[in-house]
């Protein structure tokens, strides 16, 4: 069968329900996570007749995938551009949801000067998995001449890079 056959497949039949309501749900613990993230390398297994036992490594990189993780970090990352790029676009109630250090106080530090998200202290594994904590973590890790790029060239150039970085 050929490759993009394949793709197809697994995005009509995996990535639709891995999808949905993934920034919502993709934050949980790890422990929670596990069986939808097996359940992931196990589909791409089915798809290309593999065994149970192989590593299914090689057939995220040929179908050019992500794996759950990094289809989180994707959705989340795309949000927080749209708020912050974008606002025309975006619901008026989203706006809170994240806010550059640089606009929670007015001195320059190295931590603002590079468009980084406020992230507001938190106490315990409740707290670190709400949205803007994860939303700052995941906006820190990308390199800023990503973040200032269009939002759709900004999508394919973080896909790229987690891509590249996802194995």
């Amino acid at each position: 069968m050929p490759i993009n056959a394949l793709k197809q497949l697994y995005y009509t039949l995996v990535f639709l329900y891995l999808n949905y309501g993934l920034m919502s749900w993709g934050s949980e613990c790890q422990t929670k996570l596990r069986k939808i993230k097996v359940s992931q390398k196990n589909c791409l297994r089915c798809i290309f007749f593999a065994n149970k036992r192989e590593n299914p490594t090689s057939y995220f990189t040929l179908l050019g995938t992500l794996k759950l993780e990094s289809i989180f970090k994707l959705k989340i990352a795309g949000l927080v551009h749209k708020i912050q790029f974008q606002k025309t676009e975006t619901p008026r109630a989203l706006y809170d949801l994240v806010q550059l250090a640089s606009e929670v106080h007015n001195y320059n530090t190295r931590y603002a000067t590079n468009q980084k998200l406020y992230r507001p202290p938190s106490r315990s594994n409740y707290g670190l998995a709400r949205f803007r904590v994860v939303a700052s973590q995941i906006w820190e890790a990308i390199p800023i001449e990503i973040k200032c790029l269009p939002f759709n060239t900004f999508k394919k150039e973080y896909k790229r890079l987690l891509l590249d970085n996802q194995f």
